[in-house]
């Protein structure tokens, strides 16, 4: 069944979209939330007629996200957390840990949804992590996993004490 979508959904397409689903899915889900109306003939005119609006929307809307990419990638982000001797971490960082030092340092309101780790940081280091903005577009960020100030004032505060015992 075709039908155009009245919202963007995430998986199916964007407003205005003709997108062909399941009949159960359009009349189970689509029609009934007023996401869908079936693609009459009358209904596909007038997606035509919003079709150079659309066009101009994207464009906005790709530059947008092309700016905030930019800004991005010329972050370098520094998260402190807990480590061992080792600098094995005691937990990770996640990438809600990653979208609230953004949002502190840059005030960019990101998705955690939108941050890909290749693999969990459960260590201290550098590491480049994928922030996915928009369909073709995303940015590469540099996050620092540095120990917490007050694991290295307790360590500092321990090598003094061994220093006056000898």
């Amino acid at each position: 069944m075709e039908v155009v979508l009245r919202k963007d959904l995430e998986n199916l397409g964007e407003i205005d979209d003709v997108v062909r689903v399941a009949g159960g899915y359009a009349r189970n889900f689509l029609l009934p939330q007023r996401l869908a109306v079936v693609a009459t003939k009358s209904e596909l005119v007038a997606v035509g007629k919003r079709g150079a609006e659309k066009t101009k929307r994207l464009a906005a809307k790709k530059a947008e996200f092309e700016q905030l990419a930019q800004k991005l990638a010329s972050l370098e982000i520094k998260i402190s957390a807990g480590a061992g001797e080792e600098g094995k971490l005691f937990g990770s960082v996640t990438s809600q840990d990653i979208a609230d030092a953004i949002k502190a340092i840059a005030d960019v309101e990101l998705n955690k949804k939108k941050i890909h780790l290749s693999e969990a940081i459960k260590a201290l280091g550098e590491y480049t992590v994928t922030v996915r903005l928009y369909k073709e577009i995303s940015a590469v960020i540099k996050v620092v996993v540095e120990k917490k100030a007050e694991d290295k004032a307790e360590k500092k505060k321990e090598e003094t004490a061994e220093k006056s015992e000898q």
